[in-house]
């Protein structure tokens, strides 16, 4: 091999080189500006979070007897707001009372599960335990949300739409599994996300 075609050829590997180590350079710079991007869109929705105001609800679990493992699921209005016509967990509103705390009790909480039971299913509940719980950012408010067990009393069973005006009224209601739930979870379901993912965690 001629000398001048050792240069080159040296040339050319080092070259390769340069550009391998510039390459990988450049991508972590890359990698880095994306880490530091995410942190900052981060910071900048927990800093609108707490100037928005919070709404608190609940969302609970009936589930069927035996060892299924399946659940009462609900179908939401046509005219919903958020999720028409979407598949997801019953839920109600919980409000804290006036001149009380800015969060509810565990009072108001077991309340408005209650409440829920009554006005929207037809049914009386007995609340459980706390399941899951959790928050979601809204285009004007942040929706912190409270998931519990709960059993029928009396064996009654729930009724949709119930005759109640100011609260929303389900279509229609089945017995679901949790993969029924991704689709609402999917399209922003609070209830559903959280139910999901506390199945994960039991699966870790």
């Amino acid at each position: 091999m001629s000398n001048k075609l050792i240069i080159y050829t040296a040339i050319a590997v080092g070259g390769v080189v340069l550009y391998g180590v510039a390459a990988h350079f450049m991508e972590k710079q890359r990698a880095e500006a994306a880490a530091k991007e995410k942190k900052r869109k981060a910071m900048i929705a927990a800093a609108e979070q707490l100037l928005l105001p919070k709404k608190f609800a609940v969302s609970y679990i009936i589930s069927k007897e035996g060892e299924s493992g399946e659940f009462l699921c609900v179908q939401r209005p046509a005219n919903d707001a958020n999720l028409p016509n979407v598949w997801g967990l019953p839920a109600g509103m919980a409000t804290a009372a006036a001149g009380g705390s800015e969060h509810p009790t565990d009072a108001e909480w077991t309340a408005a599960v209650e409440q829920s039971g009554v006005q929207k299913l037809g049914v009386a509940l007995k609340v459980g335990a706390v399941l899951s719980e959790g928050q979601q950012p809204r285009a004007e408010y942040v929706l912190h949300m409270r998931q519990y067990a709960v059993e029928v009393i009396g064996g009654d069973t729930p009724e949709v739409p119930q005759p109640v005006e100011g609260v929303t009224q389900y279509q229609q209601w089945r017995w679901a599994a949790t993969a029924d739930l991704a689709d609402a979870a999917s399209k922003g379901s609070l209830c559903s996300r959280l139910y999901i993912d506390l199945q994960k965690e039991k699966k870790q």
